[in-house]
């Protein structure tokens, strides 16, 4: 038996990395998706640990010399929008895993509001004061790492046939083009 499965199964034309499935450079681009959210949480707890210690007393605390009085606010927002961007990533990793249409939409938008957030951040690290350097140079970071995920993967979504096949609008249209393609064979006969 040579293992040749005659295009069907798993790795043939109708399976999970066919022509139609999530194979070639959908699968880097699923293990980027599926890693956005575990660098957020990393991001969530990292902003949890600078609220505790003696670090966040004496930056917190009035009368402190390294009082900063926005440093509260900028962090607790930094963690609801986190939050709210690890829901939102974790639902176009759902979305890419059922292949479904709204992926490529939700995906290129998402990209775009992440990287804007990432902009806003560098921001609300300077409102936070000069006592958030650590801060700063994560949203430096953090900036760059979005930054390079769009600017790769964005026009990927955006232009590849594949993905254009495999998220395709209509999900009815392969039923109908392999039944118009079994109706010519049988007119021909």
């Amino acid at each position: 038996m040579s293992g040749n499965t005659g295009g069907q199964g798993i790795f043939g034309r109708d399976g999970l990395f066919g022509p139609d499935g999530l194979g070639g450079w959908l699968l880097p681009l699923g293990a980027a998706i599926v890693l956005v959210p575990v660098f957020l949480i990393f991001a969530i707890l990292d902003d949890f640990n600078l609220m505790h210690g003696d670090h966040w007393a004496s930056v917190s605390t009035r009368g402190q010399p390294g009082f900063r009085p926005n440093l509260e606010i900028v962090l607790l927002s930094k963690i609801a929008i986190n939050i709210g961007f690890l829901a939102s990533w974790v639902l176009v990793v759902m979305l890419f895993f059922a292949r479904k249409h709204w992926f490529q939409s939700t995906f290129i938008n998402l990209c775009v509001l992440h990287l804007a957030w990432a902009v806003g951040a560098l921001f609300l690290d300077r409102i936070a004061g000069s006592s958030a350097q650590l801060v700063s140079q994560g949203a430096l970071i953090y900036l760059c790492f979005t930054g390079g995920f769009a600017l790769i993967w964005v026009p990927f979504v955006k232009r590849s046939a594949r993905v254009n096949a495999v998220f395709e609008r209509d999900p009815l249209a392969r039923i109908r083009a392999s039944y118009r393609g079994i109706h010519r064979k049988h007119k021909k006969i």
